[in-house]
């Protein structure tokens, strides 16, 4: 009878030793995987984050360029506005000129 009871003692401490070894791979398998998943998730983040910036920079490369337009054509405008008083004016300011330096 002793020696039943040892040897159910051994194997309980063989089961427990098995189950204790079995829950150490699974901690470690689930370990991996939380690894894995947290790595998935940074990368996944990253990506979005990298095209957020890529759209954000589009539009504001399309915003200045409207700005840049705009700006072009007022200032082509004014300049146009400036040639077209320069050429009203001109023939008298040439007489003005001519007349100082003639006097």
């Amino acid at each position: 009878m002793a020696k039943d009871m040892l040897d159910a003692v051994c194997a309980a401490e063989e089961e427990a030793a098995s189950r204790e070894e079995k829950a150490a791979e699974k901690a470690a398998e689930t370990a991996e995987q939380a690894k894995k998943e947290a790595a998935a998730l940074i990368d996944s983040r990253k990506e979005a984050a990298e095209q957020k910036s890529a759209d954000e920079l589009a539009k504001a490369k399309a915003e200045l360029e409207q700005q840049s337009k705009s700006a072009k054509a007022e200032a082509e405008k004014a300049c146009d506005d400036i040639s077209a008083l320069a050429g009203k004016n001109r023939e008298s300011v040439i007489k003005k000129a001519a007349a100082l330096l003639l006097n």
